[in-house]
């Protein structure tokens, strides 16, 4: 198990828990009205016999549409950006089309009306404007908009020949010049139906999963509209008085009406639900094949037209500028994939504000060293290197003073250092660098770094010093052998010491000095002392829907202290693993959590799912899953708000076992989610391969998200893919505002970080002192 430590930044601002809230009495009386008047009207028009001209069917069939626009309406007013969007455009469009009927009625009762009329007026602009709202939503950028166009274009052509070779034209050719001119104009409902039908196919398979199930409903409107077009054009034309078809205009307003009923759910409570991937990239072509084959058929009987030959050719223009933005698109896509790979690369080893090497940069760099020199007579050099002071400057200037200081100093570091040596930031105000087979002493190098310390950093008006503390650590070719890890150790002490003898010091490590890590039987006996008395340190810290405020999970974290000193969980957990009790440490953890969150406790903070951080390899073992079942056995937990998180830096070296180990999971309900994605260079294709319900993006993502331009594209490009295979994204290490709101505009449905709220402990408990 990894028990994570929470953000170590000061305390921010917690959102207010303001979710908007669920169907209302008056949205579900207002639906059942709209059953009610819809069932009536269809009733009527089913009956036979002349009774068009009857008032209740008139009206009936005007008030559903003019409830649809009150649904629509709430619908709009309870959600933010694209789907309010279409939702206010679904309102006017419901709200406009009973103006046309309400003139029907007035002109009929007069014995005013004809057809076509200015009264078709008011239908055609609800039309368009469903038509518009299916265009722009969802929105994937203006080329898959412009594709959108075409596609609806080309298949309205398609059914327009379509309905002419096999209904129109014979019927034309029998008519005179009005019943013509009726049969012309009442061309347009099939045309328009078809139309807003391919949109409607088109935006589904492309709406994330919580989109679906609405939009599905609409589609299912859309097609009973479409037949209803294609019913009235006929009717028009024949002049007949049987309302029949009237029906399926009237339950296709009725789905819409109906559909903003099913908007109102939780994105993360969707369980296990995956988006269903329609094959809807083939419909354009089947309409367009049908009319081209029927053309061709008319040719080959020397009964098409001019006309209807100019179309044919302009769908099959159609056709192939459609094959060249798919493939267009398909590249775009391809070098937008290898351009995010290439910035996670980037990412995953350098840092985010400075862009220096970070700390898995600098260990692999110092492996390939240490390891190369047992063949070498090379020496290699560390110098570990602590701003004095840096943090009275971040309290007294702001953060953007200080960020700016540390990007000034890593400038001149870079200046005054050989390109051939590695320099790294390690966070916060601690820098390393890595000296490879210097001519000059490291202590020598050290002490150059501190003159470039001495010349101030000046901003805004503001004049800066800050000294710094250096600890230096050197392995030349007649000492033993070393790792990486060992001499990292030895730096980080060799500056502690530093800065304990004062500011501007230059400390070289010996032997004598005792390393900082933790002994693992110490450590061993503090971690099982803990678990048998059942006094685990456990904070919480909560999820936050981006666009709401409210609390949607939290996320268990583990707390060690030694002393006043906070202990990094990796390591505890390293320990635990070697000494055999990691699996007593997962199962208290699980079970401490479950106490803290079950509702028997009454005072529960943290409502929704539940994360609990483990080792990817224990996906797959039964002490894990033995511990599950004892939690679901006794209430403490449920399987469907639990979520067990794997480090993304992890899963490589354990592919095949945590395919396994999720397919086991997914078997008790349980959900996974990927954590810190983005920190290391995994592939993209790894989390294609790896079914995981929810990805959470790195701080070192979001850190810079609000400062580097280019990082929204990257984040933008990680949501879409994330959004493509089901997974819910999340968020991590949010501190400040502006943060908050490109991850709003971007789409990120859920955070955490120290704005949103910080890791608590149960007040009864301290962290767990080792």
């Amino acid at each position: 198990m990894i028990p994570r430590t929470g953000d170590t930044s000061p305390r921010g601002t917690t959102l207010r828990d303001a979710s908007p809230p669920p169907p209302t009495s008056r949205m579900w009386t207002a639906a059942a009205i709209a059953v009610g008047i819809t069932a009536i009207g269809v009733a009527l028009a089913l009956t036979p016999g002349d009774h068009f001209f009857r008032g209740e069917f008139e009206w009936s069939y005007l008030l559903t549409p003019v409830v649809g626009a009150y649904t629509c309406s709430l619908a709009a007013t309870r959600t933010r950006g694209i789907d309010r969007r279409f939702w206010s455009l679904m309102t006017a469009s419901m709200a406009i089309w009973p103006v046309g009927q309400l003139m029907f009625i007035i002109t009929s009762a007069v014995g005013a009306y004809t057809f076509p009329s200015w009264v078709e007026i008011p239908v055609v602009a609800s039309n368009t404007i469903t038509v518009v709202a299916l265009v722009l939503y969802p929105r994937h950028g203006a080329a898959f908009t412009a594709r959108n166009v075409l596609d609806a274009l080309m298949v309205s052509l398609s059914v327009g020949l379509i309905t002419w070779h096999l209904w129109l034209r014979p019927l034309v050719e029998n008519l005179d010049g009005a019943a013509e001119l009726r049969s012309v104009a009442g061309l347009y409902f099939p045309l328009v139906g078809a139309l807003q039908l391919t949109l409607g196919i088109l935006a589904l398979g492309r709406a994330k999963y919580r989109d679906q199930l609405p939009l599905t409903v609409i589609v299912l409107g859309l097609v009973l509209l479409a037949a209803g077009g294609i019913w009235y054009a006929q009717w028009q034309s024949d002049g007949s008085t049987s309302t029949s078809g009237f029906a399926f205009n009237m339950l296709g307003n009725l789905c819409t009406t109906l559909a903003p009923l099913l908007v109102f759910r939780s994105a993360d409570r969707s369980r296990r639900a995956r988006a269903v991937l329609y094959p809807t990239s083939i419909v354009p072509y089947i309409p367009a094949a049908a009319a081209v084959t029927l053309s061709v058929v008319s040719v080959h009987r020397g009964t098409a037209q001019s006309a209807e030959l100019l179309v044919v050719l302009v769908v099959i223009l159609m056709l192939s500028a459609r094959q060249y933005a798919v493939l267009w698109q398909n590249t775009q896509l391809r070098r937008t994939i290898e351009d995010t790979e290439r910035q996670m690369r980037h990412r995953a080893h350098h840092d985010a504000l400075t862009s220096l090497a970070n700390r898995a940069h600098l260990r692999e760099r110092l492996d390939h060293l240490t390891e190369a020199r047992e063949e070498s007579a090379a020496t290699v050099s560390l110098l570990f290197i602590d701003l004095d002071d840096y943090k009275i400057v971040n309290d007294t200037l702001g953060h953007r003073i200080g960020d700016q200081v540390l990007v000034d100093f890593a400038a001149r570091l870079r200046n005054g250092i050989r390109r051939a040596d590695t320099i790294a930031r390690l966070g916060g105000d601690e820098f390393v660098v890595l000296l490879d087979d210097v001519d000059e002493a490291a202590s020598t190098v050290a002490a150059r770094v501190l003159e470039i310390l001495d010349e101030p950093f000046t901003h805004d008006g503001h004049t800066v010093t800050v000294s710094g503390s250096i600890g230096v650590v050197t392995h030349g070719p007649s000492d033993p052998p070393t790792t990486s890890e060992e001499m990292l150790a030895r730096g980080d002490t060799a500056m502690l010491r530093a800065k304990r003898s004062g500011k501007g010091t230059v400390v070289e490590f010996d032997t004598g000095m005792a390393l900082v890590d933790l002994d693992d039987t110490h450590l061993r006996a503090a971690l099982t002392t803990a678990i048998e008395l059942e006094t685990l340190g456990i904070a919480l810290q909560p999820i936050v829907d981006t666009a709401t405020g409210r609390i949607r999970g939290t996320e268990a974290l583990l707390r060690l202290s030694r002393g006043s000193t906070a202990v990094d969980p990796l390591s505890v957990v390293a320990a635990a693993s070697r000494g055999g009790i990691l699996p007593e440490l997962t199962s208290a953890v699980l079970q401490h959590t479950g106490r803290r969150i079950a509702p028997s406790a009454g005072d529960s903070p943290h409502p929704g799912t539940i994360h609990v951080n483990v080792l990817p390899v224990e996906l797959d073992t039964a002490h894990l899953e033995a511990s599950l079942r004892s939690v679901f056995d006794t209430g403490l937990l449920r399987p469907d708000d639990l979520v067990l998180e794997i480090a993304e830096n992890a899963i490589a070296a354990h592919h095949e076992d945590i395919r396994r180990g999720i397919a086991k999971m997914h078997a008790l309900g349980v959900r996974i989610a990927l954590d810190d994605f983005g920190s290391t260079d995994t592939s993209l294709s790894t989390l294609a391969a790896l079914d995981v319900d929810i990805v959470k993006l790195a701080p070192t993502l979001v850190d810079a998200l609000d400062r580097l331009p280019r990082m929204a594209t990257v984040v933008s490009s990680l949501v879409q893919l994330a959004d493509s295979l089901g997974a819910v994204v999340i968020a991590e290490g949010v501190e400040r505002p502006g943060q908050l709101d490109m991850l709003r505009h971007l789409g990120v449905p859920l955070a955490q970080g120290y704005l949103l709220g910080a890791p608590h402990l149960d007040t009864a408990r301290s962290a767990t002192a080792i």
